[in-house]
C-alpha cells in the first residue's frame, strides 16, 4: 500500500500570525488596559461625589478583562508558534522519508511512496527495509499533527469562553447608570419635551375655567 507524505500548512503564515497576536494586537489590548486605568483613576480623584468613585470602579473592571483578554492573546500566539514548529518538523519528517525511499530504490510519485517492486530479493529486501522505516517516520509525523491539532483546539475553545470586553462593560448610560427611559407619548398627545409640557398644560387649564365662568367682569371705575 502506497504511503502518503503529504501534509499541508504553512508555517510561514503561522509564525506571521504569532508575531501579530503578540506584537501588535497585544500592545493595543495592553494600551486598553493602561487607558481605562487612567480614566478611571481621574475619574475617582478627580469628579465630585459618588459618581467618581462608580465610574472608577467599572473602569478598573474593565482593565481587568482587559488584562484578561491579553493573557488570552499571547496565549494564542504562543499556541500558534507552537504548532508551527510541529508542522515544520512533521513536513521535515515527511520529506526525509520520501528521500530515503527514492535512495533505497522505491518508486515516489510526487508525495506518495510506492510499494517495493523489485523482482531481485536482495534489492527487494531492501526497498521493503526502507519502507518500513519511511512507513514509522510518517507515522510518528501523523502522529505529533495529531496531539498539536488537539492543542490548538483545545486553546481555540479556551479563546472562545474568554468573554468580550462590550460596550456596556465601560459605559452603559449617562454617568454609567442605566439609559433614561422617557415615556411615550400617547395618541394625541403632543411630544413636547417635559420641561414644556408644564406651561401647555397650565395654559390648557386656566382656558378651561375661564370657559366655565363665562367672561371675566369688566371693571367699574367711577
Amino acid at each position: 500500500m502506497p504511503i502518503d507524505t503529504r501534509l499541508d500548512g504553512g508555517p510561514v503564515t503561522l509564525y506571521a500570525g504569532s508575531r501579530y497576536l503578540r506584537d501588535r494586537l497585544g500592545f493595543e489590548v495592553d494600551g486598553s488596559a493602561t487607558t481605562l486605568r487612567a480614566a478611571g483613576d481621574e475619574a475617582r480623584h478627580g469628579w465630585l461625589g459618588s459618581a467618581g468613585a462608580a465610574f472608577g470602579d467599572r473602569m478598573a473592571a474593565a482593565a481587568v478583562r482587559a488584562d484578561a483578554l491579553r493573557a488570552e492573546v499571547d496565549a494564542t500566539a504562543l499556541t500558534l508558534s507552537e504548532y508551527a514548529d510541529t508542522l515544520t518538523g512533521a513536513q521535515t519528517t515527511m520529506l526525509a522519508a520520501r528521500q530515503l525511499a527514492a535512495a533505497q530504490g522505491l518508486i515516489v510519485a510526487g508525495t506518495m511512496i510506492l510499494d517495493p517492486y523489485s523482482p531481485d530479493p536482495v534489492v527487494h529486501q531492501q526497498q521493503r527495509l526502507a519502507y518500513a522505516v519511511a512507513l514509522q517516520q510518517v507515522s510518528q509525523a501523523r502522529a505529533m499533527m495529531v496531539t498539536a491539532r488537539a492543542v490548538a483546539q483545545a486553546r481555540q475553545a479556551a479563546a472562545h469562553a474568554q468573554p468580550m470586553i462590550r460596550p456596556g462593560d465601560v459605559v452603559s448610560g449617562p454617568g454609567g447608570g442605566a439609559p433614561v427611559q422617557r415615556p411615550a407619548a400617547t395618541d394625541g398627545d403632543i411630544p413636547f419635551a417635559p420641561e414644556q409640557r408644564e406651561p401647555a398644560a397650565a395654559h390648557e387649564l386656566n382656558h378651561v375655567v375661564q370657559q366655565r365662568n363665562g367672561p371675566p367682569t369688566p371693571a367699574v371705575t367711577r
